[in-house]
């Protein structure tokens, strides 16, 4: 839901957006559709998180969401695999939350 508001509402104070495990959409409920948020975001850095054990709709959307990404926000735009993470990140919570960390700090040092 959050992608869907920054899709149609440019907040100058938000400079970072995190998408965690996203799949393409929810069928039928089109404010659900990751593709088409991430493609009307503007002015953010987004980073794009999945784990290398994640569902089968997260895996399936990563390459066309990685794609659109690098084609809407450049580079600012990061995909990246938390090596050994299922969908709700259990055992790899320091490996999420360092990444989360890492990353922040250097876009808000940008």
């Amino acid at each position: 839901m959050a992608s869907y508001y920054f899709a149609g509402n440019r907040d100058p104070a938000v400079k970072a957006f995190v998408i965690l495990s996203e799949g393409s959409s929810i069928p039928g409920d089109t404010r659900m559709n990751s593709f088409h948020n991430l493609s009307r975001m503007s002015g953010v850095s987004v980073l794009d998180v999945y784990g290398t054990d994640d569902r089968v709709s997260v895996m399936d959307s990563v390459i066309k969401r990685r794609s659109l990404g690098l084609d809407r926000h450049g580079n600012h735009y990061t995909s990246l695999a938390i090596k050994g993470a299922g969908h709700f990140y259990r055992g790899t919570e320091t490996k999420l939350v360092d990444a989360f960390s890492d990353w922040i700090n250097r876009e808000v040092a940008q």
